[in-house]
């Protein structure tokens, strides 16, 4: 037997880099999920206690909404640029930019999201004022 062919497949035994990236991805995907929970604190933090439930919902149907979206919009995007270019990795080239545009949506809400300071409550909580 050749030794580039593995004995228990036949197929030619690849040096393939695709190999070691799940543990980088799952570090970073494990790095970056706790924007999740920190997404509800924000948004409870932002705006009145009065209506943080309803934020946070309308919080919780954004993530959701884009979870159930961007699918269909890959997908979409994929049979495009494959119909087209005549080429699948074209195709994924320009679906994984839908993902990435995505992220830039919600990074641009996260930039255009205002700390709104509390410090007259923070002040009389530690007994502290201003006269």
């Amino acid at each position: 037997m050749n030794q580039l062919q593995s004995e228990e497949d036949g197929f030619p035994a690849q040096n393939n880099t695709w190999d070691k990236l799940p543990v980088p991805l799952a570090f970073i995907i494990g790095l970056a999920y706790g924007a999740n929970a920190l997404t509800f604190a924000a948004v409870r933090q932002s705006f009145p206690l009065k209506e943080a439930g309803i934020v946070s919902g309308f919080a919780n149907t954004g993530g959701f909404l884009s979870a159930v979206l961007l699918p269909s919009i890959f997908g979409k995007v994929l049979d495009h640029f494959q119909d087209v270019s005549g080429s699948i990795s074209a195709g994924y080239y320009y679906g994984f930019i839908t993902s990435v545009i995505f992220s830039m949506v919600g990074l641009v809400g996260v930039i255009l999201l205002k700390e709104k300071r509390q410090l007259k409550k923070a002040e009389t909580s530690i007994g502290l004022s201003h006269k």
